[in-house]
């Protein structure tokens, strides 16, 4: 979904009473690290987004800069309906934990206005993000302390309910087996 939601973008909306809806989609991968693949799954629907939309992927450039909410408005002018994909979400978490206007900024951008004035004017941007996190962090940034912040609120967290029975090394496969593999593929 998140992948197909990367092509429609800002270009396809339902109506719903007088408001828009549009496919924008923040996704948080929350499993423990290693065994789940969230980075895997994460790089391959960038490429994928990226093989057939090269300027439909943006990088997190703006996340170091001395004002990123300006960063990220210059960056949308170019290609005002793109896609952020992070293998972990702390980094761009951080920086929109610590700024209140980032925090603002990303929660107008996720509800698809029709334009967007934040030192630049932007027409109908959308961003999409895929990250992955541990379960730990998920945890501490929606305890009771941490407080509402509307930025992770916006997003769809999926989480693994069983944890995969995955030997870290698998038996080696029978000698018959292979023998009969082999025999096949010839």
């Amino acid at each position: 979904y998140f992948t197909a939601s990367c092509f429609i973008g800002n270009k396809c909306s339902l109506s719903v009473g007088p408001n828009r809806i549009y496919p924008c989609l923040w996704v948080l991968l929350s499993a423990p690290s290693g065994v789940y693949r969230k980075s895997t799954s994460i790089y391959l629907s960038m490429k994928v987004v990226q093989s057939l939309d090269p300027f439909g992927v943006t990088s997190l450039d703006f996340v170091g800069t001395e004002d990123p909410k300006r960063a990220l408005m210059e960056k949308l002018r170019g290609t005002p309906a793109c896609s952020v994909f992070l293998g972990e979400s702390s980094r761009l978490n951080g920086t929109v934990f610590r700024s209140s206007s980032m925090s603002s900024l990303l929660m107008d951008i996720f509800d698809c206005p029709e334009s967007l004035t934040a030192g630049v004017t932007l027409k109908n941007p959308f961003l999409n993000i895929a990250s992955g996190c541990v379960p730990q962090w998920v945890s501490g940034v929606l305890s009771p302390k941490s407080g509402p912040t509307g930025f992770l609120q916006r997003h769809l967290i999926v989480s693994p309910l069983d944890k995969p029975n995955l030997d870290p090394c698998p038996t080696p496969l029978a000698d018959s087996l292979i023998e009969d593999l082999h025999n096949d593929l010839n």
